[in-house]
């Protein structure tokens, strides 16, 4: 689908069907990292060497942000997952 651009209209991806898969499986498992080093550590450490207590964290929900529009494709994580593009136990 392609559009002249505009909020909420779909556009054409300029991805293959491959990198797709690469970009949700790398922001998923960048997610899972982080949600991994929360529930571990309870705290993150910042970039500017302070620490970041989260020991009252009581649930981590994880999200991936990409920098391309898939639109409603990302609705499919079930399928994403049964064709082994996404494989973590908690998905984003």
């Amino acid at each position: 689908m392609h559009s002249s651009g505009g909020r909420g209209q779909l556009r054409a991806s300029r991805s293959s069907p491959g990198t797709f898969k690469k970009t949700i499986k790398e922001a998923a498992d960048q997610a899972d990292r982080l949600r991994s080093l929360i529930t571990t550590h309870h705290g993150l450490w910042l970039k500017g060497g302070t620490w970041l207590d989260l020991s009252d964290v009581e649930e981590v929900h994880c999200i991936a942000v990409t920098v391309d529009d898939f639109g409603p494709v990302l609705m499919m994580m079930e399928q994403l997952v049964c064709a082994g593009t996404l494989t973590q136990t908690q998905l984003p």
